[in-house]
């Protein structure tokens, strides 16, 4: 600590206003002896003076070493808060960590069950297109079995109608057959009543010839 040269202007302080110190005006004063100064050597000064200015650089002093407390107090709750907040900072890492890898998982599973429904869609749409296909072909047979019905159901008419017409000159001719059956059966009748005739007068000419013989 430097003390006050000689041909300094003397301290205006006085020990009403001198600033207070922790220390007593004596323990100074034993404290300026042990640091080798004696009265002999202080005489040219202010005694008073400079007991006050020592007393007022103790106070400062001490009000640094207050302040000094203090910031280390405040320090020390810094570092607790600090502390605080790096373990919520690493809390809430450690969380985001979980979430991100949840997010990531959650995401890859998304990622795979869209892969899963586009193979899906494609799957369906190959079945569809398939499908399609089959139903067109189905729709072109369809039309030739159709087509092949019509002219088959058209020969089964004309068949009909030729068979009808058949049919009806059939039953004519039946009818034609039955009347020359029935015309033949009067011919015959008629026939048969002239063979009787016949066969009487045959037998009427013999009993005649047999009668004359006779």
């Amino acid at each position: 600590m430097a003390t006050p040269s000689p041909s300094a202007q003397p301290l205006s302080i006085t020990p009403r206003s001198r600033v207070r110190s922790p220390l007593s005006d004596d323990e100074i004063w034993l404290r300026l002896k042990r640091a080798g100064l004696d009265e002999e050597s202080i005489k040219q000064k202010d005694k008073a003076a400079l007991v006050a200015y020592i007393a007022k650089l103790e106070a400062e002093i001490y009000d640094h070493q207050h302040h000094m407390g203090l910031l280390i107090l405040e320090r020390k709750e810094l570092a607790s808060k600090y502390e605080q907040l790096k373990a919520s900072t690493e809390s809430s890492e450690l969380f985001h960590k979980r979430d991100l890898a949840m997010q990531l998982s959650a995401l890859a599973e998304a990622r795979k069950r869209e892969e899963n429904l586009k193979k899906t869609v494609e799957v369906k749409k190959e079945c569809i297109a398939s499908l399609e296909k089959a139903l067109g072909e189905m729709r072109s047979e369809c039309a030739e079995t159709k087509v092949a019905a019509d002219s088959k159901f058209a020969e089964a008419h004309r068949l009909i109608d030729e068979a009808q017409k058949k049919f009806t000159e059939a039953e004519a001719n039946v009818r034609a057959a039955e009347c020359l059956q029935a015309e033949a059966s009067r011919y015959n009748s008629v026939a048969e009543r002239k063979l009787r005739d016949v066969e009487a007068r045959e037998d009427d000419l013999r009993r005649r010839t047999i009668s004359f013989k006779s």
